[in-house]
């Protein structure tokens, strides 16, 4: 009869451990979605706060006193796919 009374109750320790184990996991997923939350907020709050105290124009002569501009670009025209004949060369007048 002890035996009976032993599995009763270590199923009755597993229920409540699997259920508790259910919330605990809800609460902790809970809590790290807070604190993401939360680390993002500062992370934001940090950084505005950092650039508020940057001086724009001071940094832009700063930038252009000590560096060369250098600029790179590539300029191509392509043929639209259903391009139409729109214009008039001057020997079709």
């Amino acid at each position: 009869m002890s035996n009976d009374k032993d599995k009763g109750l270590g199923d009755l320790l597993k229920k409540v451990v699997s259920a508790n184990t259910l919330e605990n996991l809800g609460g902790l997923l809970e809590t790290a979605k807070n604190t993401k939350s939360d680390l993002v907020t500062l992370a934001k709050s940090e950084f505005k706060t950092y650039l508020e105290k940057i001086n724009i124009s001071k940094e832009i002569d700063r930038i252009l006193d000590n560096y060369d501009i250098e600029v790179k670009g590539t300029l191509s025209f392509k043929k639209k796919k259903s391009a139409t004949k729109t214009t008039e060369t001057p020997d079709e007048e």
